[in-house]
């Protein structure tokens, strides 16, 4: 059944004036809305034709950090590259900000380039991936602190019992020997299975697929170091984020690289004493970001810094309480980072501390 183009037309603008996408085409040239439909209107709560008469005063509405970053886009596609979505914020004259998604089109008009797009309100979308991101990346956080809670009384114990089996020896009791012996055994193994449940925690999520969206660096970092710092005491480490800025936006898979941070930060915590600090940092370069993890620990031998971040290095060894190391650590971090583009090295001095040193490209 063959419809005729009048027809194919008034079905088109039938289903575009009732879908819940929204739908709109902007003339370069007269700075000027060809067409917009209701969803649209109803999203960026444009009051009909005055407000797309003045495109200006829509763009406005583009939350104040997005606002750069759709412009560049939309410049992009003015100069033939392609951008295949585009995720922002509206902030309207009432109510809470909305997420939109945009799929851009550049075509050719009768007075120039005519930008179209399709787009979609994904607030909820993206709110349910904030919360599960958000409990993702503090479960990491949780496991890592709760392995150093639990690990460092066992390793405590551990110690003991090595002190009670020296003291029990003279006594010539086996039956006390054993008992020694089998609290030592025991707590040796139960830090063992903590730490290698939480390295498994780690292997098992970098195997999952990479997803890179455009998140707040910042913001992420604060939510991760918050868990650290609640339990600065029982850590016995001082946890510090510095940053010149609010806000660092970058092109990230979120849950992996702050298994990147928590990764770095839990290798921070085994090598540094008691009392020590643990620094985190932030820089916004020109064409990348700068993040340090730097500790005042014992550091690394200068004999072992050689293949850190290869499968199994030299420098795999036990922390300052026993923790062990799966050696996989390191090469895990490298390969995260460079999967998003970016580069790690360190610099590290023996009983001074390490510095880590991530950059980051902005797209």
């Amino acid at each position: 059944m063959h419809t005729s183009a009048p027809q194919q037309h008034l079905l088109l603008s039938r289903l575009a004036e009732h879908t819940s996408y929204l739908i709109f085409a902007y003339e370069v040239s007269t700075r000027s809305f060809l067409y917009a439909n209701p969803a649209f209107e109803r999203i960026w709560q444009a009051d009909g034709a005055i407000s797309l008469k003045t495109p200006d005063s829509l763009l406005m509405r583009v939350h104040a950090d997005d606002r750069t970053f759709v412009h560049e886009k939309f410049e992009e596609l003015l100069q033939g590259k392609s951008v295949e979505e585009l995720e922002f914020r509206v902030q309207p004259t009432e109510g809470n900000e909305r997420w939109i998604c945009l799929i851009p089109t550049l075509l050719s008009g009768e007075n120039g380039p005519v930008i179209s797009a399709i787009g979609e309100d994904i607030t909820k979308l993206k709110l349910n991936a904030e919360k599960l991101r958000k409990f993702a990346a503090k479960k990491n956080s949780v496991l890592e602190i709760l392995s150093h809670d639990l690990a460092n009384p066992l390793a405590t114990i551990q110690s003991l019992s090595a002190l009670l089996t020296d003291r029990t020896k003279a006594l010539g009791n086996e039956k006390v020997d054993r008992l020694v012996g089998l609290i030592a055994e025991t707590s040796a193994r139960s830090i063992d299975l903590i730490r290698n449940f939480v390295a498994t925690e780690f292997l098992e999520s970098v195997e999952v697929d990479l997803l890179k969206e455009r998140v707040d660096l910042l913001k992420c970092l604060r939510q991760v170091l918050e868990q650290y710092q609640h339990s600065e005491k029982n850590i016995g480490k001082t946890f510090r984020l510095e940053a010149q800025q609010e806000s660092v936006f970058l092109h990230l898979d979120e849950v992996k690289f702050m298994q990147v941070i928590n990764n770095l930060l839990s290798n921070a915590i085994k090598f540094t004493d008691d009392a020590g600090i643990i620094t985190l940092r932030v820089e916004e370069q020109p064409d990348q970001v700068l993040i340090t993890v730097a500790d005042n620990g014992i550091g690394i031998p200068a004999d072992m810094q050689e293949g850190l971040f290869e499968r199994f290095p030299k420098a795999r060894r036990r922390g300052l309480k026993g923790e062990p190391s799966t050696g996989l650590g390191m090469s895990i971090i490298h390969n995260i980072v460079a999967w998003h583009g970016g580069t790690i090295r360190f610099e590290s001095q023996e009983n001074v501390g390490t510095t880590f040193y991530i950059t980051l490209p902005k797209e």
